[in-house]
Parts: structure tokens; sequence; C-alpha cells
């Protein structure tokens, strides 16, 4: 009987990255005839914490950096227009994450405030790669980081939890990072279930900031701190004669809040996540 224990701990306390990769949001903020919003506020929330804020340029343009990779809530707001909130944007690590926001306004009728949930582009001008968020991570049947980057275009594993071959690429030619630092080989890239944001998998035309790479790159996004306090459980138990049992749970939330702005509101500064799971199995890969 083999027991695995994994642990994942994250703190975000005001604010303070620690990642070697840096990341941006870069975006357009239009009104409804399509016309440039000018001097429009954006600001960028993880879990409720502000991690940036800047206004439009002549063009409408703005560029929010340095990010770590993560999910952000972005708010943009306009004298005259409603508040238009879109959350769980996706910001992959070390990639330019494009952000299209169109601003509605009635003839001066007084609209409710919009809260939109973002919607992964098709194409990213900025990126070639692949990346799989949370939900798609979810709707896959394994708990193995290595099969589901195999599903990746250009990825090859000939076994269930064996090593990837990308673009011709040995297994340990593949590069993987989680949360901005390097990982040596494969060890400890298995990441509690429910504890990625999101994976991407680059297998050409790498960037030369990976170093010496002939394989892969494999970022993994971990889940940070959340506004409100949230958790889950999952306990599974197979029928197919292996008698692997597995259990996971997580938990986060905000540790601490502060009263902010004019209206003297809470907001919270410092928050945690902490998940991981616990393995019973006697072949947890069987062919």
């Amino acid at each position: 009987m083999t027991s695995t224990l994994r642990y994942l701990f994250l703190m975000a306390l005001l604010g303070f990255a620690g990642e070697a990769l840096a990341q941006e949001l870069r975006g357009t903020v239009l009104d409804e005839k399509k016309f440039p919003m000018i001097n429009a506020s954006v600001t960028v929330k993880s879990g409720g914490i502000n991690k940036g804020q800047v206004i439009t340029d002549l063009d409408g343009e703005f560029s929010i950096k340095p990010l770590d990779a993560g999910s952000y809530d972005v708010i943009i707001s306009y004298t005259g227009y409603p508040i238009k909130t879109i959350t769980g944007v996706q910001v992959a690590a070390g990639e330019i994450t494009p952000l299209k926001v169109s601003m509605a306004h009635e003839g001066g009728k007084v609209l409710k405030d919009a809260v939109v949930k973002w919607k992964k582009p098709l194409i990213n001008e900025y990126s070639t790669s692949t990346t799989m968020t949370s939900s798609d991570i979810k709707k896959i049947g394994t708990t193995s980081t290595t099969d589901v980057v195999a599903l990746a275009p250009g990825s090859y594993q000939a076994k269930r939890g064996g090593t990837i071959n990308a673009d011709g690429g040995r297994g340990d030619q593949n590069l993987y990072i989680i949360d901005g630092v390097q990982v040596q080989g494969t060890n400890g890239i298995n990441m509690a279930q429910g504890a990625t944001e999101a994976l991407e998998v680059m297998s050409s035309g790498i960037s030369a900031k990976y170093g010496d790479v002939s394989g892969a790159v494999i970022n993994i996004t971990s889940k940070g701190v959340s506004a409100k306090y949230a958790g889950n459980a999952r306990f599974q138990h197979s029928i197919d004669g292996y008698n692997n049992n597995v259990a996971s749970a997580s938990v986060s939330g905000p540790i601490l809040k502060l009263r902010r702005g004019k209206d003297s509101v809470k907001v919270p500064v410092m928050g945690f996540s902490l998940s991981g799971d616990y393995y019973d199995d006697h072949n947890r890969n069987p062919a």
C-alpha cells in the first residue's frame, strides 16, 4: 500500500509578489459606438485585494503590470456610465493577456452596474501557447498534471501517468514552472485537486527567457486567496478492483480586513489559501 500526502500552502500578504516571471494585462476600453474611452479607470483585484489601477490613454488602451499569474476581477468605471466588472480574468504565467471591454450607455438612462464572467478568447494575439483554466481541468477525468499536459497539441504520452514528449523532445527536457518558480524534474508537480487555477503549455516559439529548453514549458498557476471564506472537500473510492482511495480538501479566505475609502468599507488586505490531497492506493496508474 502506497500512501502519499501532499500539502500546498499559499499566502498573499499586502500584495507582495514572489514570482520570477512578469505578467501583463493589456486591453482597450470602448464605448457603445466603438470609440475609445479616454481616462477610464481600470482596477484589478484578486480575492478582493487591489493589485493595480490605471487610467486609459488617448486610444482607450491600458496596461497593468507586473501581475502574478492567476485569476483577477477587472473593474472599469467612467463618469456617466455604470461600473462594469469582469470576473475570472485568467493571467497566464510569463504572458500578455488581452482584454477588450465595451461599456454600455443608453441616451442618459441610468443603467445598473454590470458583472460579467470572462470568456477565454479563441485567439491570443500575444501568445501561441495552449491554456487550460480550472473549469477546463475540472472536466478532465484525471488528477495527474502530466495527463492534463498530454491533451495539449504537440504532446505525446505513452502511458497514463507517464512522462510527456513534446515536439520530439525527451521527457526530461520539459520545464515545469509553478507560480513562477522552476521545478527540477517532475517531482512535486501534481497539484492538489482543485488547487490549479490555470495550466499553460508552450511547445513552440518558446522565448529565450526560459533558457535552454528543447521540450515544452509547462506553466502551472495555483489558486490564490478569495474575498470570502470558501472551501470544498472530495472523497473518492475506485470500484475497478484496485482499491484506490483519495481524499482532498481546500479552504481559502481573508485573514485581515481594513476600512478603506470614503464609505469606510472593509476590504481584505491579507488572505490565505490551503489545499491538500491524501492518497491510499495499490496502483495509481493501472495499464
